[in-house]
C-alpha cells in the first residue's frame, strides 16, 4: 500500500510552473535510495519537449480562424521501444542535454514538472493527495507517473518464466501506486539493466509488449508499459540519455492525448463547473452557476491549452475568461483567471519591466480576490508563487522579501498546522536562494514552533539547531546576537528534555552558558543553567575546545616558580630556593624562559595553575589530570609523543596518569568581575610523577557539571610549561627546638614560628634527617639572616654553616647554635632565619638538591605597666607607684628605678624587688627625685626569671599632670606695673617699667609647697596668635625669668623692669610648679607710643 502525503499546497512553484505539467517520479522494486536519486536526475533532465518532436495534433477546441500548428493527429507512437528510439535518433541533432532546443522559442515546448516521491519508514511509496481543487487549477492534476526500476537491485533470474513473475510483481506494484491518482492518465515503467545483460533469459521480453499484454502485464489503453534502458554508471551517459529521452517523449505524447480528451470532455459536457466553495456553500442557484458556466469554461480551456505549450490560444481564453466572470461577479474564477494571465504572459519569456510590473499589479489584485473570499490556502499560494518568480529575477529582493512576508502573515490562518509546516518550509527555502539568511532564521523558528505545537520535539530540536547555526553565519563577530542565541539553544534543550535525550539537553545548555546572557540576569541566568546541567546524568554529545574556552580558561602552569639553576659554586653565590626543586651544580641558564623545572622521581610537587572563570556566577569543577607530550622518554632519547586528539580523552588521561599521577582536586572558581574581565585564581595541584625523562604540559583534564570529561588547553604563550624528571634523590627533613634549661619549644612546620620574650637568651636547636630512599652526601646547612636578622646569631654573623660528608637513609644529626634577643630586638619586633639544606648523591653527583625552611622569632614582653600614680609622701618627697602584670608562665622578680637624664641605662640601680606570680598583678613604689619632676620622670623596669634565667627590662614614662592623689597648690597670683594694678595696663614704649609679680597661698591648712617660677614676655600678631619675644629684640628686660625658687606657704613677690621697643599688644605669662603640677597665668599690656 502506498502512504498519502498530507499536504497539498502548491507552495514550492513559480507563476510560470502553472504553465508546466506534473509528473510523478517514482521507485519501484528494491531500488536504494542512492541508486533512485542518481537515475531520478537522469530522468529529470529532460524537463522541456519540443512540439516538433511530437506527433502533430490539432487542440479540439480551436477556432477555424486560429492557426492551427498541429494538423493531424498521428496515434502510432511509441507502441514500442524501437519507434520511440527511432524519433529521438531523428530529433537529437537539434536538442540540448535539458530536452530543450535552443532554435526554437519557449512556447514550442511542453514543460515537464517532475515530482520525486519518498519512501516512508516501512518502505511504502508516499503518494500526494489528490487537491479539491484539480477542476479550479489543472497545473494542480498529476498527469504522468515514470516508476524506475533498477534490474540489478531485482533477484537473478535463470528462465523466461521467473522473468514474467518478477515483470508481473513490479507492474504490479507500480499499477497499486499510480492507481491511487485518479487524474493520472499516462505511465511508464523504466527498467535500467546493464547494457551486457540484454541477452539474458527474459529480459528481451520487456521490449515485447504484446506478451507482456497476453501474460497480463500492461494496459494499452493507458500505456502502462515497460521501458528498457541499458545504463552502467562506468560507461559514457550520452547514449543513456538519449534512451531515456525517448521513453519520456512517449509519456510526453500520451499526456497530451489526454488534455486533448479532458478539452473534448468539456466541450461535450452543458452542466455548472463547479469549485469546492460550490460545494461547501450551496446558496448559488442554478441560473446563477449557468451564467458562469462560460467564463469558468475559458479559464478551464486557458489552463489546458498553457499546459499544452500554446500560450497565445491560452492568453486569449484568459482574457475571455477575466471579462465574463468579472461580469457575473465570479471573484474565485476571475482570481484565477488572472493568475493564468500572468502565466500565460511569462511563459513567452518576455521579461522586460512593463510586463513583469503588469504582472505584479495583477497579483496584488489576485491577493485582494482571495482575502475578500477568505480562500487562505489559495491566496498563499498566490503569494509564494510571485515570490518564487521574482526571486529567478535579477535586482527584485526587495520584491521578494514582500511577498514572502506577504505569504508568512496570510499563512498564520491555516489549518490544519501541517499546512503552516509546509508553507515555512518552502519559505526558508526561498529565503536562502536569496541569500536572506536572518529571514531564514526567523521563518525557520517558527517552523519549530509549529513542530513543538505538534508534539513533534525531534524535528523541533533539529530545526532550531539550523535557526542556530544561521544566526551564527548571519552574524558571526556580533555579540549583540549572542543573547538570542543562547535563548535558541535553551528552546532546543526544552525540546530535547521532552523526549528525554539527556545529551542533547547537556549541549544545548553548555552552549549557552557559553554565550552572553541579557545584561541585568547574568548570575541568575548562569545559576539556573548550571542546576539544570547538575541534575543530568549523560554528559554532552560533544564539546569542543573553542566552546570550553568560552566557559573556562587554564591561563598559566608555574613548574619553575621559585626556582632557578644552580651554578657552580666557585663561580658564584647560590640562588635561594624554597621546597623540594633540583639545581644543576655544573648548568648554565642562559634561557630561564625554556629551561624545564627539575622534578623528583615518586616525589609530590606542588604544580601551581592559574585558571580563569568566564561565567557570571561561581562555577565548580574537579580536575582530575594533568596532559602532556614527551620530549624525551626514560632512556633519554627525543621524541615528539603528542597523543592529544588521536586518542579518547579518557584514554590520554589514563595514559598521563601513568606517568603524572595527579590527586583529584575540586576546584570553585568565582564568578567573573566584569562582563568582559574574567576572574583568574591560582591553585595548587599536588601531582606525584612516576616515570623519568622529559614533558610538556599541555593541559589540565577536569570534569564539569558531574559528568562532562573536558581538556582545558594551556594558552600558547605560556612558557613555563616544560618539566624534566630526575631519578629519586635523597630528602632531608629539619626540624627546630628553642632550648633554655630545662625548658624546650619544639617548631613544626615549613614556616616555624618561635616566641622569645625581650633579652632572654636560649639556643636554637637544629636537627637534620634523611628521611628519603637513597643515601645523601656532601650535606651542608646554613643558617642565613639579613643585616638585621642576623644579630639573633650570638656570633653575629651573617651566615653559619654546618656541613657533614655522608648521611644515610634514616640517620640524622643535631647541632645546636645561641640566640641573644637582647642585642638588636625591641619589644613587638621579629626577625627572620632561613635553614638551607644542599646535598647531592652518589647516584646523581652533578644534582645538588636544596631545602629551605624559615624560622620567624617574635619577641614579646614579659611585663606589662596598666597604671601609675605619683603621689606625695612627706617633706615635699614623691613616689611613683606602678601597677604591673605578669605576661609569662613564670615567676617574675621585677626592679625599678628612676631614669635621671644624665643617668647610664644599666648603673646606679636603687633595686627594690617584686615578685609577680605568672599571670598576675602586683604593685611596686618607687621614689622620685623632686628636682626631677618638673617634667614627666621616666623609670626603667628590669626583671628576671630564677627559674629559666631569662631577664629583660621595660622603660615606662609617668604623666606626673594626671596623679589623683598630688593637688595642684591653690596659688593667686597678680601682676601690677608701676605700682598699679593690672587691669588691661596702657603703658608707653621707649620707657622702663616695674612689672610685679605677687603670689597668694589660697589654703593656710595645707602643707607648705616650694616651687619653680617661671615668666615669659611675648607679643601677639594680627591673627591672635602668641610668639616669643627676645630680650635683644623688641623688649628689654631687667631680673631673673626664669627657675625662680618661691615658696608658696605665706606668699611669694617677684619684680621684674621691662622695656617695650614698639607699639603693641605685649603680654606675659607666668607658670609656678609645684607637686608636679604647673599654675599658669596670663596678662595682656598695651603699649602706645611715647610721642
Amino acid at each position: 500500500m502506498a502512504m498519502f502525503s498530507e499536504v497539498d499546497l502548491e507552495l514550492g512553484t513559480s507563476l510560470q510552473d502553472l504553465a508546466s505539467v506534473r509528473v510523478l517520479l517514482l521507485p519501484v522494486g528494491h531500488i536504494s535510495q542512492e541508486r533512485f536519486d542518481e537515475l531520478a536526475a537522469l530522468v529529470s533532465a529532460t524537463s522541456r519537449i519540443p512540439l516538433r518532436s511530437l506527433p502533430r495534433r490539432i487542440a479540439e477546441d480551436a477556432d477555424s480562424s486560429t492557426p492551427s500548428k498541429m494538423p493531424s493527429r498521428i496515434s502510432s507512437l511509441a507502441k514500442s521501444r524501437k519507434v520511440a528510439s527511432i524519433d529521438s535518433q531523428m530529433t537529437s541533432r537539434s536538442l540540448t542535454g535539458d530536452g530543450g532546443s535552443p532554435e526554437y522559442e519557449p512556447e514550442d515546448s511542453v514543460c515537464l514538472r517532475y515530482e520525486k516521491l519518498e519512501r516512508d519508514a516501512s518502505g511504502e511509496v508516499i503518494v500526494p493527495t489528490e487537491s479539491e481543487w484539480e477542476e479550479y487549477r489543472a497545473s494542480l492534476s498529476v498527469w504522468g507517473a515514470i516508476g524506475i526500476f533498477d534490474h540489478n537491485s531485482a533477484v537473478a533470474v535463470d528462465s523466461t518464466k521467473d522473468a514474467l513473475k518478477l515483470y508481473k510483481r513490479t507492474f504490479e506494484e507500480f499499477a497499486s501506486i499510480v492507481s491511487q491518482c485518479r487524474s493520472l492518465s499516462s505511465s511508464k515503467c523504466f527498467v535500467f539493466i546493464p547494457p551486457d545483460s540484454v541477452s539474458k533469459p527474459g529480459v528481451n521480453l520487456l521490449s515485447d509488449t504484446d506478451t507482456l499484454q497476453g501474460a497480463g502485464i500492461g494496459d494499452a489503453s493507458r500505456g502502462d508499459v515497460f521501458g528498457v534502458i541499458p545504463y552502467a554508471p562506468e560507461n559514457s551517459q550520452e547514449g543513456v540519455k538519449m534512451e531515456i529521452r525517448a521513453q519520456v517523449l512517449h509519456v510526453a505524447d500520451l499526456i497530451l492525448q489526454s488534455l486533448n480528451n479532458r478539452i473534448r470532455t468539456y466541450k461535450q459536457t452543458s452542466g455548472p463547473i463547479l469549485s469546492p466553495l460550490d460545494m461547501k456553500h450551496s446558496v448559488e442557484k442554478h441560473s446563477t452557476l449557468k451564467q458562469r458556466r462560460q467564463g469558468r469554461l475559458d479559464k478551464c480551456f486557458g489552463d489546458l491549452y498553457l499546459l499544452m505549450a500554446l500560450p497565445a490560444l491560452a492568453r486569449t481564453k484568459y482574457e475571455s475568461a477575466i471579462d465574463k466572470t468579472k461580469t457575473n461577479g465570479d471573484r474565485l474564477w476571475l482570481a484565477g483567471s488572472l493568475e493564468g494571465y500572468n502565466a500565460a504572459a511569462l511563459s513567452t519569456g518576455d521579461f522586460t519591466r512593463e510586463n513583469v510590473d503588469a504582472v505584479l499589479k495583477k497579483s496584488t489584485e489576485i491577493l485582494k480576490l482571495y482575502k475578500r473570499k477568505r480562500l487562505f490556502e489559495l491566496e498563499v499560494a498566490a503569494a509564494m508563487k510571485i515570490a518564487t518568480f521574482l526571486s529567478r529575477l535579477p535586482k527584485k529582493r526587495r520584491e521578494t522579501l514582500h511577498y514572502a512576508k506577504y505569504a508568512a502573515e496570510a499563512g498564520v490562518l491555516l489549518k490544519p498546522v501541517k499546512k503552516r509546516i509546509a508553507l515555512h518550509s518552502q519559505l526558508v527555502k526561498l529565503m536562502m536562494d536569496v541569500n536572506a539568511h536572518r529571514k531564514a532564521a526567523l521563518f525557520l523558528y517558527q517552523l519549530a514552533g509549529f513542530y513543538s505545537f505538534s508534539r513533534k520535539w525531534h524535528e523541533s530540536y533539529d530545526i532550531i539547531m539550523e535557526v542556530i547555526k544561521l544566526v551564527g553565519e548571519s552574524s558571526p563577530s556580533s555579540d549583540g546576537w549572542e543573547p538570542l542565541r543562547r535563548l535558541l539553544f535553551t528552546e532546543a534543550e526544552a525540546s530535547a528534555s521532552k523526549v528525554f535525550d539527556q545529551k542533547r539537553q547537556s549541549y544545548c545548555l553548555v552552549n549557552a552558558l557559553s554565550l552572553s546572557a541579557p545584561s541585568g540576569a547574568v548570575r541568575e541566568s548562569d545559576r539556573k543553567i548550571i542546576n539544570l546541567l547538575n541534575q543530568l546524568d549523560e554528559p554532552p554529545l560533544e564539546i569542543s575546545d573553542s566552546l570550553i574556552a568560552r566557559l573556562v580558561g587554564f591561563s598559566s602552569v608555574e613548574t619553575t616558580k621559585n626556582a632557578s639553576v644552580l651554578r657552580d659554586r666557585s663561580l658564584g653565590k647560590t640562588s635561594s630556593r624554597s621546597g623540594p626543586f633540583i639545581f644543576s651544580a655544573i648548568g648554565d641558564s642562559k634561557n630561564s624562559e625554556s629551561t624545564p623545572a627539575q622534578w623528583i622521581k615518586e616525589e609530590i610537587v606542588n604544580l601551581p595553575v592559574t585558571l580563569e572563570s568566564k561565567l557570571g556566577t561561581a562555577l565548580e569543577i574537579r580536575i582530575v589530570g594533568v596532559t602532556f607530550s614527551i620530549r624525551e622518554d626514560e632512556l633519554g632519547s627525543p621524541t615528539s609523543d603528542d597523543r592529544s586528539g588521536r586518542i579518547p580523552l579518557s584514554e590520554e588521561i589514563r595514559h598521563s596518569s601513568s606517568i603524572l599521577r595527579v590527586n583529584p582536586q575540586y576546584v570553585r572558581l568565582p564568578e567573573r568581575k566584569t562582563s568582559r574581565v574574567s576572574t583568574r585564581t591560582e591553585y595548587s595541584l599536588q601531582c606525584t610523577p612516576l616515570q623519568k625523562g622529559s614533558y610538556e604540559i599541555g593541559g589540565l583534564a577536569a570534569v564539569l557539571f558531574g559528568n562532562c570529561l573536558i581538556k582545558l588547553k594551556l594558552k600558547s604563550n605560556c612558557r613555563s610549561r616544560f618539566v624534566k624528571v630526575v631519578p629519586p634523590l635523597p630528602r632531608l627533613e629539619a626540624s627546630f627546638t628553642l632550648v633554655k634549661g630545662m625548658n624546650a619549644v619544639v617548631g613544626d612546620g615549613d614556616a616555624v614560628d618561635f616566641e622569645l620574650y625581650h633579652g632572654e637568651a636560649k639556643s636554637l636547636r637544629v636537627n637534620i634527617k634523611n628521611v628519603g630512599n637513597v643515601d645523601a652526601k656532601d650535606v651542608t646547612v646554613k643558617l642565613i639572616g639579613s643585616d638585621y636578622d642576623k644579630r639573633l646569631l650570638s656570633m653575629g654573623e651573617p651566615t653559619e654553616v654546618f656541613q657533614y660528608p655522608a648521611l644515610a637513609v634514616d640517620d640524622g644529626f643535631t647541632f645546636e647554635t645561641p640566640l641573644d634577643t637582647s642585642r638588636s630586638m625591641v619589644e613587638g619586633g621579629a626577625a627572620t632565619l632561613k635553614c638551607v639544606t644542599e646535598h647531592s648523591s652518589e647516584f646523581c653527583p652533578n644534582l645538588f638538591r636544596e631545602t629551605k625552611r624559615t624560622l620567624r622569632f617574635i619577641t614579646k614582653n614579659a611585663m606589662a605597666v596598666r597604671d601609675s600614680e605619683i603621689v606625695y609622701v612627706r617633706n615635699g618627697e614623691i613616689a611613683a607607684v606602678l601597677g604591673l602584670e605578669n605576661l609569662t608562665s613564670m615567676v617574675l622578680r621585677i626592679q625599678a628605678k628612676q631614669l635621671t637624664s644624665d643617668r647610664d641605662g644599666k648603673a646606679g640601680f636603687d633595686f627594690e624587688e617584686v615578685l609577680v606570680e605568672p599571670k598576675g598583678f602586683a604593685s611596686a613604689v618607687v621614689r622620685l627625685d623632686l628636682q626631677s619632676t618638673a617634667d614627666n620622670p621616666r623609670v626603667l623596669l628590669r626583671w628576671d626569671s630564677l627559674s629559666t634565667g631569662s631577664h629583660g627590662h621595660l622603660e615606662v614614662p609617668l604623666d606626673s599632670n594626671d596623679s589623683p592623689l598630688i593637688t595642684a597648690p591653690k596659688v593667686k597670683m597678680t601682676l601690677s606695673i608701676d605700682e598699679s594694678d593690672h587691669h588691661c595696663a596702657s603703658v608707653l614704649s621707649g620707657v622702663f617699667h616695674k612689672l610685679k609679680l605677687v603670689g597668694t597661698h589660697m589654703d593656710p591648712n595645707s602643707d607648705a609647697v616650694d616651687g619653680t617660677l617661671d615668666v615669659r614676655i611675648c607679643i601677639e600678631n594680627g591673627t591672635g596668635k602668641r610668639r616669643a619675644v627676645g630680650i635683644e629684640k623688641k623688649v628689654m628686660v631687667a631680673g631673673v625669668l626664669e627657675g625662680v625658687r618661691v615658696s608658696a606657704s605665706n606668699g611669694f613677690e617677684h619684680t621684674i623692669g621691662a622695656r617695650f621697643g614698639c607699639v603693641g599688644t605685649y603680654g606675659v605669662e607666668a607658670s609656678l610648679r609645684a607637686r608636679g603640677h604647673k599654675v599658669t597665668r596670663f596678662w595682656r599690656v598695651s603699649v602706645s607710643s611715647s610721642e
